[in-house]
């Protein structure tokens, strides 16, 4: 398991079965996102409307397992810093 730290908070991460990096899934954030089948556009809805902040949005990719790559391309996400730390 390595980590990589985002705007100040640190994140763990796991190689997937296809060799790719990913956060470390939180198992009930996870099921919840599945099990409602929530969009990520509506995420970005609420932090658009200011019912969330970025940092909560980032806690929630992160959650569900997001890929590192991906994550990284999202413009809303270009100002923070990322560094691999282990």
């Amino acid at each position: 398991m390595s980590q990589i730290k985002i705007n100040g908070k640190v994140y763990d991460t796991v190689i997937d079965s296809g060799n790719v990096l990913r956060f470390k899934p939180n198992n009930l954030i996870n099921k919840i996102h599945i099990h409602f089948e929530i969009q990520m556009s509506e995420m970005v809805k609420l932090t658009e409307l200011g019912a969330i902040s970025l940092m909560d949005l980032l806690d929630y990719y992160t959650s569900i397992g997001s890929t590192v790559s991906s994550f990284e391309e999202l413009s809303f996400f270009e100002e923070y810093n990322f560094e691999i730390i282990s």
